[in-house]
This record gives C-alpha cells, structure tokens and sequence, in this order.
C-alpha cells in the first residue's frame, strides 16, 4: 500500500475504494496486533482486517480508472439523505448525566422547524442512546422495522431488535450486508426460521438478512419471544 493508500476496484461486488491504513486492533486470542484497512466508499466507509482484505476480491486499479469507477458509483447516490434524530428540550439538568454516559455527545443544539419555524433548544440523542434512555426509565421505545433499517443505514450504531439482538450493517467481500449481531448458538434455528440464513467466514458462523427481505424478517423477529 504505497503512501498509506491506494485505490482500488472489486471484481465481485463491483465496489469502487480508497483504501487508506487505519487503527489496528489485539487478536484476543494471541495478544498479537492486527493490521486494519479502511475503505472509503463515495456516501460510507468500513473496516477490514489486512489479511482478509488480501484475500479478498480487491484488487488495485489506474488513477484513470478509478476515476471514472468512482464517477459512476456517485451518479448512482440519491442527491440527498435523511436521517433520524431526537431532540431532548426542556428542563434536562436532573437526567444530563443519564442522557450519553460516555460523555462523545454533550453539545447543546438550536433547531428551527420546518412548518412552524419554532425555536428548539435541546441535546440531540441518536435512536439507539435514545432507545437506552428510555430502558433506563423503565419505558420502551417503538421503532418499527423501517425505523431500524433506516438508522443503520445512516449511522455507524447498532440498534436493538428484539431479545439481546441487534441489526449491523457489515461488509463481506466488498458488498454491504445486514448483519444480525448479539445471538446465542441455541438461537440460530430460531433466527433461520424467520428468515435470516447463515454463512461460515473464517471460521466463525454469522447471521444475515436478505436486503430484499429485510423489513419483513425484522418486523418477524421483532415478534419473537
């Protein structure tokens, strides 16, 4: 990877990337450091290991045409986005601490509605910190199947479904995937019963939903018990 990056085509999925060097991360089984890489996609990124990214369909490309690649990849991108977010307004002193432990997101934001041009004044919470604060009052948030796919469409979170699962949007080979997270072997018939399947990656059996099935499975087990 001459320079820290280079650029580079998918000969399965058909993705265009920069590839660039990132963070590395502890194998937690030998204690040894692993390379990571970053893709960066016209509209998102991902991570891949270095050593699956050279098994991997990448392959370098020319400036030129990575150019043109990437040209095409962009016309294909909506002009624009939408995304999900709540306001938190009014008296939030007594629930601040509650509100994003970590302490990433404590800025106090302005917003001007669209229909009646009111001003806001609040903390913005993402779905999922908003989905934990209700959790910690006892309450539960209602998000439908659209509600979940949407937020992990448009943000880097993971959001709950159901039980102690949660919805990714992962990359295998280059191509997106929506990826079931947070289940346990005892549960993977009941997974594949409504509607996601398996596949086994470097040794390690993961869950996933078809993405033109998606809405459906997820409003599936969101019913599951």
């Amino acid at each position: 990877m001459q320079g820290g990056e280079c650029q580079v085509w998918n000969s399965r999925s058909q993705n265009v990337a920069l590839c660039v060097q990132t963070f590395g991360t502890t194998d937690n089984k030998t204690g040894k450091l692993k390379r990571r890489i970053k893709l960066i996609y016209p509209a998102n990124y991902s991570f891949m290991d270095l050593e699956d990214f050279n098994q991997s369909n990448w392959q370098h490309t020319s400036e030129t045409e990575f150019c043109r690649l990437w040209q095409q990849a962009v016309n294909k991108e909506p002009q624009f986005t939408v995304s999900q977010f709540y306001l938190l307004t009014g008296i939030l002193l007594p629930i601040w601490d509650l509100i994003d432990e970590d302490g990433q997101n404590v800025k106090v934001w302005r917003v001007i509605t669209t229909d009646t041009k009111d001003n806001l004044l609040g903390r913005v919470v993402t779905p999922v910190k908003m989905h934990q604060l209700y959790s910690k009052f006892n309450k539960q948030l209602e998000q439908t199947a659209a509600d979940l796919v949407e937020t992990v469409n448009s943000s880097n979170e993971y959001p709950p479904i159901a039980k102690t699962w949660r919805l990714k949007k992962s990359t295998v080979n280059g191509s997106p995937r929506y990826e079931v997270i947070g289940w346990q072997h005892s549960q993977i018939d009941m997974l594949t019963h409504y509607g996601c399947f398996t596949e086994n990656i470097n040794h390690r059996c993961r869950v996933f939903i078809a993405p033109n099935k998606i809405v459906q499975v997820l409003e599936q087990l969101k019913t599951a018990v």
